[in-house]
């Protein structure tokens, strides 16, 4: 169940555990998870739980907007849910995006660095690279 609408994604427990060691420790555990085959992620954009899933079955992603804004903050909430779950593969397929919309955009607009540290650590690899892009 993703958002604040609660929109059902239906996702295979399999490709799910496959690329994360916690999807599969909260399914395959004593967890709420486990019991109901149901993840709740009310606080992820569909859009991104979106580009996540496809990312699971297909090992790529495919970005819909075509605006540098919206490319941006998805991409910023994709590495964010992708290292809730560890989905380190997939946090360096999103870094080579963001290069490439930086490339033809320009730098990251100041909203999603405001995203990027509220909702990563210090030491964050995420912030490092935003920190980097201000900078220069």
């Amino acid at each position: 169940i993703v958002g604040e609408l609660q929109r059902k994604f239906i996702t295979h427990m399999e490709f799910a555990c496959k690329h994360s060691e916690v999807l599969k420790a909260a399914f395959d555990g004593p967890f709420i998870e486990g019991k109901t085959g149901v993840y709740n992620l009310e606080d992820v954009n569909p859009e991104t739980f979106r580009l996540f899933a496809e990312y699971l079955y297909s090992g790529k992603t495919t970005l819909l907007h075509h605006n540098c804004v919206d490319q941006d903050l998805t991409l910023v909430q994709l590495w964010v849910l992708a290292d809730r779950f560890l989905v380190r593969t997939l946090q360096n397929q999103v870094v080579i995006h963001m290069e490439r919309i930086r490339q033809s955009c320009g730098e990251m607009r100041p909203g999603c660095w405001d995203y990027v540290y509220d909702n990563t650590t210090l030491g964050s690899p995420l912030r490092a690279l935003v920190a980097e892009q201000c900078a220069w």
